[in-house]
């Protein structure tokens, strides 16, 4: 009895005729290497806005890291900006010395009852 289905090349019905595709080699997962990101991932950081202007923190962000742009959002009383790496100590630093003395609050003397 002759079989009606019809067979391709490797002998298995619905499979198409002709040469079977070859096989691609390929590495596990675990022993690829990573590709270089085209952009550098963005972290997320934050400072608190206390006797600090955006635009003095805006203009050490803009040196600290050329070619990124900043724009100001304000949570809970923190600056949230995006960077490409955290911040060093030299940037925190840098971003103490830009603090505007004016915005502190003068200290209270105690007084005495007395």
């Amino acid at each position: 009895m002759a079989s009606s289905s019809k067979q391709g090349a490797s002998g298995l019905p619905g499979r198409p005729k002709g040469p079977l595709p070859l096989r691609r080699f390929t590495t596990p997962f675990a022993q690829q290497t990573p590709k270089p990101l085209p952009h550098p991932t963005l972290k997320q950081a934050s400072h608190p806005v206390y006797m600090l202007k955006w635009e003095n923190l805006k203009a050490i962000l803009e040196k600290r890291f050329p070619g990124y742009t900043f724009s100001e959002r304000r949570v809970n009383d923190r600056y949230r900006f995006d960077i490409p790496e955290d911040l060093t100590q030299e940037d925190l630093d840098e971003i103490a010395k830009a603090t505007d003395e004016r915005l502190k609050m003068p200290a209270r003397r105690s007084q005495s009852p007395e």
